[in-house]
């Protein structure tokens, strides 16, 4: 594992990655045009050979480092474990390389040909699956492939009429309209939204626009968004919506979801190379994939913000008049929260984003949630101990983050009720041995993030061994930030 000190420069490992990938083919460069003499090292050849060591070494260590930020899924273990081979193999070059400047003999020259031919592919492979990761499965070979992908379900279906569409929120798995600055917006062009205004009446279109966009935020916008773009496709506007990626194929064409490119991909089996969202992802739901077709068959149309505001006021009748007040109450203080789908009052909230000095307005709301919430993140904050004692009301939590706070090992004990918890991240806190014992009996657990904390190595064998089945994240034991840190964090916000 990585340094402490090495883990804020993981995302550096982006730009030093190139680094080897330039030095491999000059080292090739100079075997074949430049060629050693007999009884003499080649300093130029030594020299490169040294630096693609060094820079590989550095790559790959701010690669784990950047693992760390948990910014890719398990998609991100092949490239890990292809990336360390490679750097095995080049250990193995750097070794043969001095070995047959000592004995200058045909048999070296061949271990060490040979060893540069076996790191220079893992190389290629491992860069190829790098390259899967932002760009999609398959990238390279999507150019020359069949340009169509036939849609392999659905049938057509006249657009809904306006009685169908004011039952909408009766649909299961589609999303709640939610109240002003609780959700992203999806900012359309002028000229845009005024070409196809005319697909419909604006009030339903809306209603239509809501459900779909609130799916593809939930599923998509992570992969599709403004810090990762794969394929070439983002969602996170109108424009980008309806201008196709690398593919080159309309994903969007309103009123015709079969030959939409967003529909076919969501259709295709789950083990398809082009399947979205990929294998590795959780799955869209029947419902969630009807709700995009519904609106690209009733014109794709996309509102202003203010009609946007104006279908949120409208239909807010169909929510739990409680919980939208408190989701209100939350959103003033610069919280995300938000409904997760529309026939389902579960609620997701992001305590990390609010607004400085806003931590007590924000954990006064979120008293007043109960089995609604699902889901929590509390991200690097000093929080209080009513915070964690409060925490065994919400017995419906799915998912919490609690990385980088001030837990102990007396508040962790708190989360023994959470018989649903999957997934809890508790990198970077003061956690100790103790602490596993709340984590063996958690139930529904089945990733936890252990990294930096002070919990010891036989601590969490011994938790791997009583839970086979929980994925652990875990590195050395040191947190990464000093109490005196975290202040100055906690000041600024």
């Amino acid at each position: 594992m990585p340094p402490d000190f090495l883990l804020p420069f993981g995302p550096f490992h982006i730009v030093v990655q190139h680094l080897p990938i330039g030095l491999v083919p000059a080292v090739w460069l100079l075997e074949c045009f430049f060629p050693k003499s007999p009884k003499k090292i080649n300093a130029p050849i030594a020299c490169l050979h040294t630096a693609l060591l060094l820079s590989s070494a550095l790559a790959i260590a701010l690669g784990l480092a950047y693992q760390e930020y948990g910014a890719y899924g398990d998609e991100i273990n092949a490239h890990r474990d292809w990336g360390l081979i490679f750097g095995a193999c080049l250990l193995v070059t750097y070794l043969f390389f001095w070995i047959d400047c000592l004995f200058h003999h045909a048999f070296t020259r061949l271990l060490y040909t040979a060893s540069f031919a076996l790191a220079t592919a893992t190389l290629v492979f491992t860069g190829h699956l790098g390259g899967e990761l932002i760009h999609g499965k398959g990238f390279l070979l999507k150019p020359f492939q069949e340009t169509t992908i036939k849609e392999s379900a659905p049938t057509a279906k006249p657009p809904p009429t306006t009685k169908e569409i004011k039952a909408a929120p009766q649909k299961t798995d589609t999303t709640l309209p939610v109240p002003e600055n609780t959700t992203i917006r999806l900012q359309a062009p002028a000229h845009k939204v005024r070409a196809r205004s005319e697909a419909s009446d604006s009030s339903e279109a809306v209603t239509l626009f809501l459900a779909a966009h609130t799916v593809l935020e939930r599923n998509c916008i992570n992969c599709h968004g403004a810090t990762r773009k794969k394929g070439g496709y983002r969602i996170d506007s109108q424009e980008a919506l309806f201008t196709a990626g690398k593919s080159r194929i309309a994903p969007v064409l309103a009123g015709n979801p079969g030959d939409s490119h967003i529909i076919q991909r969501m259709n295709l089996p789950r083990e398809h190379d082009e399947a979205m969202p990929p294998i590795e992802k959780d799955p869209l739901s029947a419902a969630d994939i009807e709700a995009v077709r519904d609106w690209i068959l009733a014109g794709a149309y996309w509102p202003t913000d203010a009609e946007q505001r104006e279908a949120a006021e409208t239909y807010q009748e169909y929510g739990n008049a409680a919980t939208d007040q408190l989701l209100q109450a939350l959103a003033a203080t610069g919280a995300k929260a938000e409904y997760n789908a529309w026939g389902d009052d579960s609620v997701r909230i992001d305590l990390a984003v609010m607004h400085p000095g806003q931590l007590e307005p924000a954990l006064e709301a979120l008293r007043g949630f109960g089995s609604e919430l699902v889901w929590l993140d509390g991200s690097n904050l000093d929080l209080p101990d009513t915070f964690y004692a409060d925490l065994g009301r919400f017995d419906h939590l799915q998912r919490l983050h609690l990385d980088g706070t001030n837990i102990n090992d007396e508040q962790i004990r708190s989360l023994k009720s959470l018989t649903q918890l999957r997934y809890l991240n508790l990198y970077n806190t003061a956690l100790t041995d103790p602490a596993i014992r709340t984590l063996r009996a958690l139930p529904a657990l089945r990733k936890v993030y252990l990294g930096a904390t002070g919990i010891s190595e036989s601590a969490v064998e011994q938790l791997r061994q009583d839970k086979p089945a929980l994925e652990i994240i875990y590195r050395s034991p040191t947190p990464i930030l000093s109490r005196a840190q975290r202040d100055v964090g906690e000041r600024r916000r």
